[in-house]
C-alpha cells in the first residue's frame, strides 16, 4: 500500500489536511516542535485503515474529533498492487461512525465500518496489530517482539496455523467435555446396573420363596386331597362295619343255636341210653323209631359240621374285611395327624393368621393325639370325627389362601423385578453406546493432539526460519546503519537478540550496546519484519510511518541512518519519518513543517526540497 494523497477535517488539532500527489517512493519527512501535531499525521492514516488510532481504542475514539466541533472525516487516496482506492471515513460526537471503500476499476466495495474494515484487512492480509507492529512506529521506545506476538505470527506466516491450533485445542476442550459429560452419563448407567443388579438378588431372593411357597401349596392340597379321600372311604366305611357287625351278631345267633341243638340232641341220646326209667324214654323212642338210623348217625353229624364250617367261614372272612376297614380308620387317623403337623409349617414361613380364624378351631397337638388314638381304637364317634375333619380341614383350607395370596404377591413382586432386571440388558447397551461414545472422542483427542504437535512443529520450523529471515534482513540494514561496526546478528527462538562485535570478535546482548545503537538495531529489525511482512502479503509496495525514530540518536547517527533509509532495497517504497528537526542537505521527496499554532496542514506547509 502507497498512501498517494490525505484529506481530513476537524481530526485532533487541525481544522483540515490536505496533503496530495504524495512521492510514492523516497522519505517524507514531517518536523515541528513537540505539540506542533507530527504525529497526528500517523493518528490519520491509521484511524482512515482502521477505524481507531494509537492512543485511541474504538470505545474512546470520538475524543479524535477537533475540539468544539461535531464530527470529522477522513479520505485517504492508496494503491495497492496495480488498483488505485480510495478510503472515506466519518465520525461524530454521538458516536456514528461510517466508512466507504472504493476503487477506480471496480467502484464501491464497501459500505460500513466493519464491512471496510473486513475488506481492508482482506486486502492488506494483515489488521491493527499486525499495522502497529509493522508498518507503524508509534513514538515510544522501539523494542523487540515477543516471541508469541500476534506480529511474529503474522510475519512468520503463522498466524493461521496459530490459529487452527487454536481452533483444534478448543476442539479437544469441547471433546475432554464430551468425554467427562459421556463418563458421568456411564457412572449413572452403571449406579443404576448396580441398583438392578442387587434387585437381581432379590429376584432370586422371591423366586426361592415362591417356589417354596408354591411347593408347600401343592403340599397342602394333595394334603387336603389325600384327606378328603380318607375321610370318604373312612365314612363309606362305617355303613359296612355296622352290617358287619350285625351280619356277626346273625351268625353268632345261629351259631349258638345250632350247637344247643346239639347239646340237646347229645342229652337226648345219653338220657335214653343211660336212663331207663326216663319218663320221656317212651316218646324218645317213638321218635327214633321214625328216623333212619343211618341219618341219625350219619348225616345230621355231617350237616351240623357243614353248617358250623360255613358259619365258621363265614366269621373268617367278615373278620378280614373288619381288619381291612380297620386298617383304612387308621391309615385316615394317620391322614388326620400328619396334615395337622402340617399345618404348623405355616408358623416358619410367616404366614399371617387372619381374624377370621378361631383360635378354638385350631386343634392342639394334645387333642390331636387323643382323637388319633381313639380313632384307632374305635372309641370315637362319629360326629366327633366328623367335627375333628371339619376344623382340621377348615384349617389347611384356611392355610392353602393363605399361601395362594403370598403366592400372588410373590408372582407380582417377581415380575416387577423382572421388569427391572431385563432393563439391565437396555441399560448395558445405553452404557455400552456412552463407553463407544468415549472411546470415540478418545481417539478424536489423540488426533487433534497429534495434529496440534503437527501444527507446532510446523509452527516452530516455520519460526526458526522467520529468525533466520529476519537476521539475514536485519543484517542488510544493520551494518549500513552502523557504518559497518556491526554487521551480524543472531536471534533465538526466544527472540532474544544478539549482535556480533568486530572488536570483541564475539556476539553482545542487546544491553551492552549504546542507546543509540540499540535503537538502530531495533530499526533494522522494524524495517526487516516490515519488509518480511510485505513478502507475506503480496509483494506489493507499502508505506511505513515511523514517528520519532531517532530520539536517541546525535546528529552523526541521524544523519547516516536517513541517508542509508532509502537504499535499504525491498518493496518498503514510500517512508514517513517524523523528527523535531532533519540536516538540511539530505534528499528527501517531501518535507512537511508543522507548529504549535498550525491548525490547517497542506501542501503550503511543504519545505523546499534540499
Amino acid at each position: 500500500m502507497i498512501i498517494t494523497s490525505l484529506h481530513a477535517k476537524n481530526f485532533l488539532k487541525y481544522e483540515s489536511v490536505e496533503l496530495a500527489d504524495l512521492p510514492e517512493e523516497g522519505i517524507i519527512a514531517v518536523s515541528g516542535v513537540n505539540e506542533s501535531g507530527k504525529s497526528t499525521i500517523g493518528e490519520i492514516l491509521c484511524f482512515a485503515l482502521f477505524g481507531r488510532t494509537f492512543s485511541l481504542d474504538d470505545d474512546h475514539i470520538e475524543k479524535s474529533i477537533r475540539w468544539g466541533e461535531a464530527h470529522c472525516s477522513v479520505t485517504v487516496h492508496f494503491f495497492q498492487g496495480k488498483e488505485r482506492y480510495a478510503l472515506f471515513r466519518f465520525l461524530d460526537k454521538n458516536g456514528n461512525h461510517g466508512a466507504k471503500l472504493s476503487s477506480n476499476e471496480n467502484g464501491l466495495i464497501a459500505n460500513g465500518q466493519q464491512p471496510v474494515l473486513r475488506a481492508i484487512e482482506d486486502m492488506l492480509g494483515y489488521g491493527f496489530e499486525g499495522f502497529i507492529h509493522s508498518f507503524y512506529l508509534a513514538q515510544r521506545e522501539i523494542t523487540a517482539p515477543h516471541p508469541k506476538s500476534e506480529i511474529v505470527k503474522l510475519v512468520s506466516g503463522i498466524s493461521k496455523l496459530k490459529q487452527v491450533e487454536k481452533e483444534i485445542d478448543l476442539e479437544i476442550e469441547k471433546e475432554k467435555g464430551e468425554i467427562d459429560i459421556a463418563r458421568s452419563k456411564i457412572s449413572e448407567v452403571q449406579s443404576e446396573i448396580d441398583e438392578l443388579l442387587a434387585d437381581k438378588l432379590k429376584l432370586r431372593a422371591l423366586r426361592k420363596k415362591y417356589t417354596t411357597h408354591n411347593d408347600l401349596l401343592g403340599e397342602l392340597h394333595r394334603g387336603l386331597n389325600g384327606l378328603e379321600q380318607a375321610y370318604t372311604h373312612y365314612q363309606n366305611s362305617l355303613p359296612i362295619i355296622q352290617k358287619i357287625q350285625k351280619t356277626w351278631l346273625r351268625i353268632k345267633g345261629i351259631r349258638d343255636f345250632f350247637w344247643i341243638i346239639t347239646l340237646l340232641v347229645s342229652v337226648l341220646v345219653l338220657v335214653f341210653n343211660w336212663l331207663p326209667n326216663f319218663p320221656w324214654k317212651p316218646v324218645v323212642a317213638s321218635v327214633l323209631e321214625v328216623i333212619d338210623p343211618t341219618f341219625y348217625f350219619l348225616s345230621i353229624p355231617v350237616i351240623i359240621t357243614l353248617v358250623f364250617l360255613f358259619f365258621q367261614v363265614r366269621r373268617v372272612f367278615l373278620k378280614k374285611r373288619l381288619q381291612i376297614l380297620h386298617r383304612e380308620r387308621i391309615e385316615f387317623a394317620k391322614i388326620l395327624r400328619r396334615t395337622h403337623y402340617a399345618t404348623t409349617l405355616q408358623r416358619s414361613l410367616e404366614i399371617r393368621r387372619e381374624e377370621t380364624t378361631d383360635s378354638e378351631e385350631i386343634l392342639t397337638d394334645q387333642e390331636i393325639e387323643q382323637v388319633t388314638k381313639k380313632l384307632t381304637e374305635n372309641k370315637i364317634s362319629e360326629t366327633r370325627t366328623c367335627d375333628v375333619f371339619s376344623r382340621v380341614s377348615k384349617r389347611i383350607e384356611y392355610l392353602i389362601q393363605q399361601h395362594k395370596n403370598v403366592v400372588e404377591d410373590l408372582n407380582e413382586n417377581i415380575s416387577k423385578e423382572e421388569l427391572k432386571v431385563k432393563k439391565i440388558k437396555t441399560l448395558e447397551e445405553i452404557r455400552a453406546g456412552f463407553q463407544a461414545t468415549e472411546e470415540g472422542f478418545h481417539r478424536k483427542v489423540t488426533i487433534r493432539q497429534l495434529a496440534t504437535e503437527l501444527v507446532q512443529g510446523t509452527c516452530n520450523r516455520m519460526e526458526q526460519h522467520f529468525n533466520r529471515a529476519i537476521r539475514d534482513l536485519a543484517s542488510v540494514t544493520l551494518p549500513l546503519f552502523t557504518e559497518n561496526r556491526y554487521e551480524y546478528l543472531r536471534i533465538d527462538t526466544h527472540f532474544r537478540i544478539e549482535i556480533f562485535s568486530k572488536e570483541k570478535n564475539d556476539f553482545m546482548d542487546l544491553e551492552e550496546l549504546s542507546s543509540g545503537t540499540q535503537r538502530q538495531t531495533m530499526l533494522a529489525l522494524r524495517l526487516a519484519i516490515a519488509q518480511r511482512l510485505v513478502d507475506r502479503t503480496g509483494g506489493v509496495p507499502q508505506f511505513v510511518f515511523l514517528d520519532e525514530p531517532f530520539a536517541f540518536f546525535d546528529e552523526s547517527r541521524t544523519k547516516q541512518t536517513l541517508s542509508v533509509l532509502p537504499k535499504i532495497g525491498g518493496m518498503v517504497k514510500q517512508i514517513w519519518i517524523v523528527a523535531q528537526s532533519f540536516p538540511n542537505d539530505l534528499p528527501f521527496r517531501r518535507r512537511l513543517h508543522c507548529t504549535p499554532d498550525q491548525l490547517v496542514l497542506s501542501d503550503s506547509a511543504k519545505l523546499p526540497l534540499a
